[in-house]
């Protein structure tokens, strides 16, 4: 398992799990969030998760299960998996200009309300507190 020590993606999603009214959009990269928290509760903040699909220290299905749920829940998010790629995703993430089925790089939307802007600081700052 892993520690609660918020680092990273785990940091990230648990923040704006704790107070999504203030938060306009998050990147967490490599995240979980602790299991008996419910995703639903982020419906209305604006996601973007990357997840290497080889990451060993943090394993996929974690923000695959959120992605899940927030499908189910028509949330706001966007899942881009990274084939290939271990843990240290982020050297990725900050420079991300859009999919690469290619490389196994490509992006899941949970609804119709996810921005499909391609380049992640593009769509960051685009993103609005609702």
């Amino acid at each position: 398992m892993f520690s609660a020590i918020p680092w990273g993606g785990l940091g990230s999603w648990n923040a704006i799990y704790e107070r999504p009214e203030i938060f306009a959009a998050a990147i967490p990269s490599a995240g979980a969030l602790m299991p008996w928290k419910n995703p639903k509760r982020l419906v209305n903040v604006p996601v973007w998760a990357f997840h290497g699909t080889a990451d060993t220290t943090v394993p996929m299905e974690f923000t695959r299960g959120i992605f899940d749920a927030m499908t189910q829940c028509g949330g706001n998010m966007k899942f881009t998996e990274l084939g290939g790629v271990t843990h240290s995703s982020q050297s990725i993430v900050f420079r991300y200009q859009g999919d690469d089925p290619s490389k196994g790089w490509v992006t899941h939307y949970s609804s119709g309300r996810c921005d499909k802007e391609a380049d992640v600081w593009e769509w960051l700052f685009k993103q609005k507190r609702r």
